[in-house]
């Protein structure tokens, strides 16, 4: 293994592959809370490096029928349709109906930015017929995850993908943190919402409670405005061991 510039330390990561990288960081038989479960990407990716995981998978949308047809009959996999934020209470919850291959995906608290300046559909020839497809939204039950895990309990991961809550659901969480190893949160660096939180306001909360940057797992460039769209970011509780 060739480790000795920056360039080749990359490359030998980039062939180990994510599989390998979480059996190094989590538990046998990990406990995994699934924040944002949409279409059950996570669930899936991570049943097969851990098929004895345990997940905790909430989604309020539409999707959630599908979770439950898809896994009500699996007992490690705990659904729930209510959303997490960072208290209990009602809020809007806003969906859209264009076209995309998740547009499901793009659901939630915050509407879509109309005048945004980065997102490419919405500088395009179809701009008039998205603007007329987007924001729609109904009523939906949050819960923060404290209300949930009132009992003490291990968790090897925390993943979040709320399209820009996600400090929101930290804030909820703060009797949680402290048993949490890993927390894995997509932060969006574009105006695509008309609200989001910055990844200077998520690790300035974080380091209050002992967490620090791990590693940036995944980077999604823009090719038209040469920027940078969102970013998956790998925290970790200094406080625990792996």
């Amino acid at each position: 293994m060739n480790l000795n510039t920056s360039k080749t330390r990359t490359a030998e990561f980039n062939k180990i592959g994510l599989k390998k990288f979480y059996r190094k960081l989590l538990s046998k038989n990990p406990t995994i809370i699934d924040v944002g479960a949409n279409k059950g990407q996570t669930i899936v990716f991570f049943k097969k490096i851990f098929p004895r995981l345990k997940i905790f998978a909430f989604e309020p949308s539409e999707t959630y029928k599908f979770l439950e047809k898809k896994y009500h009959n699996d007992k490690n996999i705990k659904l729930s349709n209510v959303a997490i934020d960072k208290k209990k209470g009602k809020k809007k919850f806003y969906y859209h109906k264009f076209k995309s291959y998740n547009t499901s995906g793009l659901s939630g608290f915050y509407k879509i930015n109309k005048d945004s300046k980065d997102h490419i559909r919405l500088k395009s020839s179809e701009r008039n017929k998205i603007l007329k497809e987007i924001n729609f939204s109904y009523s939906v039950n949050c819960m923060s995850l404290d209300d949930i895990f009132k009992k003490k309990i291990n968790i090897d991961l925390l993943k979040i993908d709320t399209q820009g809550n996600e400090l929101n659901v930290l804030k909820g969480s703060k009797k949680l943190l402290k048993s949490i190893k890993f927390i894995k949160l997509e932060l969006m660096l574009y105006d695509y919402y008309e609200k989001s939180y910055s990844i200077s306001d998520i690790d300035l909360f974080l380091k209050k409670y002992n967490f620090k940057i791990f590693n940036i797992l995944e980077v999604q460039q823009n090719p038209v405005n040469f920027k940078t769209d969102w970013i998956d970011v790998l925290f970790y509780n200094t406080k625990t061991k792996f």
